[in-house]
């Protein structure tokens, strides 16, 4: 119960399978160890795909000025949902 609520995630399970309290340890700092690194892949990813976002949006939104307004061309867009407060 300690463990629950200190946040550590352990399985009555876990206690049979890690018999001794250096194997249980070492099962838990190793499954905290494999967030972090999951949590830092997942960061490492949301920054890429920030970054190539913005590139997308600053080759989209680089013609989007005065002088490129002469190659906008009429194009059937279908339905369109506007909502908004």
């Amino acid at each position: 119960m300690k463990c629950m609520s200190a946040g550590i995630e352990v399985a009555y399970a876990d206690l049979f399978t890690y018999k001794t309290p250096l194997a249980l340890e070492q099962f838990i700092l190793g499954k905290k160890e494999e967030k972090n690194q999951a949590s830092a892949q997942e960061n490492e990813t949301k920054k890429v795909d920030s970054v190539q976002t913005e590139n997308i949006l600053d080759t989209v939104l680089g013609r989007n000025a005065v002088e490129h307004v002469d190659e906008i061309k009429a194009d059937k867009m279908g339905d369109v949902l506007l909502t908004g407060a």
